[in-house]
């Protein structure tokens, strides 16, 4: 309805007021553009599902050692979410991924130039900000242990605070409506917190890369970045988890990562088990695949 209704050709989009549904200025214009050409909805939202797979498409060939298994994972994880529910942030998301580079790098021009364009299509992308500058502290294995056994505690022994402070934060910011848990909205029940299964699945991953550090350098030069990202995706997931859209929300633009962490995790086995690390595979993301298809 928005689209086909509410939505002007480029020629007038200096002159329509930006409705509400369109929270963000860029994607506004994106969607312009695209109604100058077509009235279909399904064309828009298939065009707006292309560009989100040619960053993610470019990234993985850029970055990853196995990319078709990436793109496995990518499927299986973050399709439905992405492409079928969360358009805006889904394409901001991929906008970054495919600039994983500036941020190992440390080149804060493009990273901010990176940023703000995603910002532009979802105000998510923000979250980037913290990520670029963990890249210039030296985060020990130590680090991340501590930091998720801190944020462990936090969620399961003080729920209550959290809950007072993020929602207080979100009248201030304005995003009272991803901190209400009362299920006003019809969406926002409240989440499992430490029962989710996603946290211990995150865990798991964030702790083997972790682990396996010295033998991943070799292997990539974005170790750093992608462990960093990993690791404050997790702890968004563990401290926001009593808040079900909130905690997915934030912690998803970072998880993409892992869609690079798991085949070098895969790659780690040797070339005569490697079999192993493919059957796994292939039982794990079916199961979430089979989930979240349900």
């Amino acid at each position: 309805m928005a689209f086909q209704d509410l939505t002007p050709t480029i020629s007038d989009f200096f002159t329509t007021k930006q409705i509400g549904l369109y929270s963000e200025r860029g994607f506004f214009f994106l969607s312009s553009v695209i109604k100058t050409f077509t009235d279909s909805y399904v064309t828009y939202f298939l065009i707006i599902a292309l560009l989100g797979f040619y960053f993610i498409g470019n990234g993985l060939k850029k970055y990853s050692i196995f990319p078709l298994i990436g793109l496995c994972v990518y499927i299986s994880r973050f399709v439905f979410g992405r492409h079928f529910i969360q358009i805006r942030s889904g394409l901001a998301i991929a906008v970054l991924f495919w600039g994983l580079q500036y941020f190992t790098k440390k080149d804060w021009k493009r990273c901010a130039i990176l940023i703000a364009v995603a910002t532009l299509l979802h105000r998510s992308a923000l979250l980037a900000i913290p990520v670029f500058l963990m890249g210039y502290l030296k985060i020990k294995k130590k680090h991340i242990v501590w930091g998720l056994v801190i944020s462990l505690i936090l969620a399961g022994f003080f729920p209550d605070f959290i809950l007072q402070y993020v929602q207080d934060a979100g009248e201030d910011i304005n995003i009272s409506s991803y901190t209400d848990i009362s299920d006003t909205y019809g969406k926002n029940r409240k989440g499992l917190g430490l029962a989710n299964p996603m946290v211990y699945y995150q865990m798991a991953i964030l702790l083997a890369f972790t682990f396996a550090e010295k033998r991943l350098r070799r292997l990539t030069p974005h170790y750093d970045t992608l462990r960093n990202g990993y690791f404050f995706s997790t702890v968004l997931l563990i401290v926001l988890g009593i808040f079900r859209v909130l905690s997915g929300r934030t912690s998803t633009v970072f998880a993409t990562y892992e869609i690079l962490m798991v085949p070098l995790l895969v790659y780690l086995f040797n070339r005569k088990n490697r079999m192993i690390g493919y059957i796994g595979l292939a039982a794990i993301y079916s199961t979430i695949f089979y989930l979240n298809f349900k």
